[in-house]
């Protein structure tokens, strides 16, 4: 599915999917959970994407590295985040 196939679903512009795309910004879990729907994969596949792409953005190639190095797969780095914001009350 394309960028534009994805804002349209959405109702979102190209950018906003661009944004979440790259790292730059972090789509909230409904809009996930949505993302996940429309593509046809798992919460967790979905949300892993985009936080890998979020922690490569903000903190770099290093820390992504790093936080792999530990025997972390996309799918843990995405639990964690959800275990995390849910001690926050974000969920």
């Amino acid at each position: 599915m394309s960028g534009a196939e994805l804002s349209r679903a959405l109702g979102v512009t190209e950018g906003v999917v661009s944004r979440y795309g790259r790292g730059k910004n972090m789509p909230s879990q409904k809009r996930i959970k949505e993302i996940a729907d429309i593509t046809g994969v798992t919460f967790t596949e979905c949300a892993a994407m985009y936080l890998v792409a979020n922690i490569r953005c903000h903190y770099g190639e290093e820390v992504l590295k790093a936080v792999q190095a530990y025997g972390l797969d996309n799918s843990d780095v995405a639990a964690v985040a959800q275990i995390i914001a849910a001690l926050k009350g974000n969920q």
